[in-house]
């Protein structure tokens, strides 16, 4: 039994969506980081490299800083039929503008008008975009004003341990330390503090852009939930756009039943049929299958064909076993193979620290930033190894093998074995052999992606609209 399915049991017995503390309901806000931070307690699950973000520092050039004052200004939003959440970490162009691949393509085709609101985020704040439709988030304002109206007071430690750390300790049969209980308790105050001036703002925005409908990428970072929440109370559809794996064991997507969650969208647009949807709070019939665009774009891309060396891209993915396979086979092949290892974003900035003494090998190169995405790299590969990353199913679309090291997280991704579309491997000379055989496998395929995503977003989207409007009375 998986731990995601007792801690399911565990919401749904002690009713952790109607808890509140300082009279909100929090659950849906921290549900995430304990599930994460119980994983790691209970020795289920622990990554063992530690993350280490880049941050991009880079300066506006007068150019970029005179459209972020004009027409990039969110006081001179006016009404727009759409407004679009990209995800907060861009990639360059060969242009050397920055992009969001999930959102890029998307706003270059729709026909509705519309609004990309973006923002400094944890990777930093990335300019320059080129899209005229890119409003620049500014939240200090909107910050300062409710610190001054409304001070915000931490919750009370005994209100804080009764809805959330006792339920815990008595169903999970486990002690929370004290310095736990401190880390969840700030997250919680962080979160509590955040939501009272975010709710002004995306206030804001909505009143001024008056959007019939919201698209969002990574619904369950804290900010989106709240503009979720507020979009709902005006009647405006949210729809997530799916950007990695949505299985069995992702927490965001699974939920103990079906339920009235403020933070959760209205609609998704999955990848394909294939996604898990069963513990989706919201109807199956609102995850719309839609597919990938940027996917797409490198399927046309890859048929162009591939070069004379054989390659083997590995894909990180916070586990130092996959680092330590990559150096056995470098050490083993010769030049005919070229080897690259697609780190995970979150190891940029560590890697040569965390996993240094494996990767740093002449017939090794290692890819780790912004400059290319990681589809690119997929199209030209003839194998790709990975754990358990959303990036082997994106790789089924390509005429490559997919190799799996066999984990306690490859649950996940083993339909790709069942199907034919990959192999488990358990070490360096299962990986060896299937390479020197040529293991047949069914790739390309169009299973976990489905065609034509452009038209089906805009379709989806369009008929979205009008429903909405008919529920609002919109004339």
């Amino acid at each position: 039994k998986e731990f995601i399915d007792s801690f399911l049991t565990f919401e749904n017995t002690y009713k952790m969506f109607k808890k509140k503390v300082n009279g909100v309901n929090i659950w849906h806000y921290i549900r995430f980081n304990i599930y994460y931070s119980l994983l790691a307690q209970l020795d289920i699950y622990n990554v063992l490299i530690n993350s280490s973000i880049v941050v991009n520092n880079k300066k506006k050039n007068f150019p970029d800083m005179i459209k972020a004052w004009t027409i990039g200004n969110q006081l001179f939003m006016r009404h727009r039929e759409v407004l679009i959440i990209p995800h907060e970490r861009k990639y360059k162009d060969e242009n050397g503008f920055y992009r969001c691949i999930y959102t890029d393509l998307i706003d270059k085709s729709i026909h509705q008008s519309h609004y990309i609101l973006d923002g400094i985020s944890v990777f930093g704040e990335y300019t320059p975009q080129k899209s005229n439709n890119v409003i620049y988030s500014k939240l200090d304002y909107f910050e300062k004003k409710e610190n001054r109206r409304n001070p915000y007071f931490a919750c009370k430690v005994k209100e804080f341990e009764s809805a959330i750390v006792e339920p815990i300790e008595k169903f999970f049969h486990i002690q929370i330390s004290l310095q736990i209980k401190k880390q969840w308790k700030q997250i919680l105050d962080n979160y509590l503090y955040k939501r009272r001036f975010l709710i002004k703002y995306y206030n804001f925005i909505l009143n001024k852009v008056k959007p019939k409908a919201i698209m969002v990428v990574v619904s369950y970072s804290f900010n989106r939930m709240v503009l979720c929440e507020v979009a709902k109370r005006k009647k405006i559809p949210v729809i997530e756009l799916q950007h990695g794996e949505m299985g069995k064991t992702v927490l965001p997507y699974c939920f103990p039943k079906k339920m009235e969650i403020p933070s959760f969208p209205d609609f998704i647009f999955t990848f394909s049929n294939n996604e898990y949807i069963d513990k989706l709070p919201i109807s199956k019939d609102r995850a719309i299958p839609v597919g990938f665009p940027e996917l797409e774009k490198y399927v046309r891309k890859s048929a162009q064909g591939k070069n004379s060396h054989k390659t083997i891209l590995f894909i990180s993915q916070g586990q130092m076993e996959i680092a330590k396979m990559a150096r056995e086979l470098a050490e083993r092949t010769t030049e005919e193979y070229k080897i690259i290892y697609k780190l995970h974003p979150k190891e940029y900035g560590n890697w040569e620290k965390s996993m240094g003494e494996y990767l740093k090998h002449s017939n090794i190169k290692v890819v780790g930033d912004y400059d290319h995405t990681i589809y690119q790299y997929l199209s030209e590969a003839d194998w790709v190894v990975g754990a358990y990353s959303t990036a082997l199913f994106e790789a089924t679309v390509f005429p490559t093998k997919i190799a799996i090291i066999k984990s306690s997280m490859s649950s996940s991704v083993q339909k790709l074995v069942y199907s034919n579309h990959a192999i488990f491997v358990s070490g360096i000379e299962e990986l060896i052999n299937a390479i020197k055989k040529d293991v047949k496998m069914d790739n390309p395929t169009n299973e976990y992606f489905v065609t034509k995503s452009i038209e089906k977003i805009q379709f989806n989207l369009s008929r979205i609209e009008k429903w909405y409007a008919k529920k609002r009375n919109d004339h």
